[in-house]
């Protein structure tokens, strides 16, 4: 839910027209997707506990991956879409 209020900023900071924020928001959805059903097995076989107290910390560290400013614009996008895709299943 935070994207979206954060979003209309992080598209004007990232230069990013609809049409690429629409990407930034699919490769999110496509990670959350993809790894439903392996989260669901891992939870059935470690325990909810588990996987929720490593998704929450493997979350943070994600999350604190999206402030890196000290590469360039060009690598700076496709690192923040590498981060979107694995916030996906981290925030499961």
């Amino acid at each position: 839910m935070n994207i979206s209020i954060a979003g209309s900023s992080l598209a004007a900071a990232y230069h990013l027209s609809n049409v690429h924020w629409d990407g930034f928001s699919a490769h999110f959805l496509a990670g959350y997707a993809l790894f439903q059903t392996p989260g669901g097995r891992l939870v059935d076989r470690l325990g909810p506990r588990e996987v929720l107290a490593a998704g929450s910390e493997s979350g943070g560290v994600i999350t604190a991956l999206t402030a890196g400013r000290s590469l360039g614009h060009s690598r700076r996008t496709i690192l923040v879409c590498l981060i979107r895709f694995l916030l996906g299943p981290a925030k499961r």
